[in-house]
């Protein structure tokens, strides 16, 4: 396992949120947070079986490719909201998705492709269930994306062939308990390491972040001003539906392309043109279709085609 340029801080779930917020928010600095379940009724109740029966309800539950989609009142007998969670959201001022709540469960061994977390997203990811061992890039030192894209072009190699000294990088494993703070555009390399693993996750915009000077951070704005033109002009010749447009118009979660406008006003025009000429000349080296893409996935995960399902398939096909 790779030692990682840094260390990543450990503190106490105690700790006051003006500590957190100073330390490690203000300053986009990862910190993984301990002990936040430790009277959470998860612990005991959060079984395959308890699981399956609550995502195959589908009351309060939304299936997405890789995840479920939970209002927090789905389980509102088995964890509470962490107090960082819900004071940050008082003192700054955050854009949420509907659903509070992102569940994720994996078998032994499912890894996610490098990539940093679309939509600019801040998020705290807590380990319930087995342990996860993360890999995670500065957005200082970013690692080279897909065109227009949040997906590093590393995909799913090894960290060891993908870090080097150029990297500002942390390598660790998060256990039962722990939450991890992860920043906007950091990147990240995920692998499940026990036969049961179950995390829950709550992520939110916070446009003030998006000031950061990290390479990753201005080639994003930058992203988004240029596709937001596009957007917009789609939009206009009546294209309104298509993905494109649609994820523009709500990037970052404020609606009628306002992050996209914001952008948009702040980036020079001579920026935008070598924007849109390096991630456009990007697509030359590809393949980047998303048959290709999950031919490499399906590889890693044992013939499986990884889904939020995942870890169910795998389990029944064992039997």
């Amino acid at each position: 396992m790779l030692d990682g340029t840094f260390k990543l801080d450990r503190i106490s779930r105690d700790t006051p949120f003006e500590e957190f917020d100073r330390r490690y928010y203000l300053k986009q600095i990862p910190v993984v947070v301990e002990g936040v379940t430790r009277d959470w009724g998860a612990i005991q109740r959060w079984t395959p079986e308890y699981l399956n029966s609550i995502v195959s309800g589908g009351k309060g539950v939304k299936e997405s490719l890789y995840w479920f989609d939970v209002d927090d009142e789905v389980f509102r007998a088995d964890y509470d909201v962490p107090l960082l969670n819900r004071r940050l959201h008082e003192v700054h001022k955050t854009s949420r998705r509907e659903d509070s709540a992102r569940l994720w469960i994996a078998a032994k061994g499912t890894r996610t492709r490098w990539h940093y977390d679309g939509n600019g997203v801040n998020g705290f990811n807590v380990q319930i269930k087995g342990r996860k061992r993360f890999h995670l890039v500065s957005p200082e030192t970013p690692l080279p994306c897909a065109p227009f894209s949040f997906f590093c072009r590393a995909g799913y190699h090894e960290p060891e062939r993908v870090l080097g000294r150029q990297h500002q990088f942390a390598s660790m494993e998060i256990g039962e308990g722990d939450m991890l703070f992860l920043p906007q555009q950091w990147a990240h390399f995920v692998e499940s390491l026990d036969d049961f693993n179950a995390n829950i996750n709550w992520v939110w915009t916070d446009l003030n972040s998006y000031q950061s000077q990290a390479q990753a951070c201005k080639r994003e704005r930058e992203c988004i001003a240029c596709l937001g033109l596009a957007a917009r002009a789609m939009d206009k010749l009546g294209f309104g539906k298509r993905w494109l447009v649609n994820y523009v118009r709500n990037y970052g979660g404020l609606p009628n392309f306002e992050v996209s406008r914001q952008f948009v006003r702040a980036t020079s025009a001579p920026r935008m043109f070598a924007r849109s000429a390096t991630e456009l000349l990007g697509l030359l080296n590809g393949p980047w279709t998303p048959k290709a893409l999950q031919a490499a996935e399906t590889a890693l995960n044992k013939g499986f085609k990884r889904n939020a399902r995942d870890f169910f398939q795998k389990s029944a096909k064992a039997q």
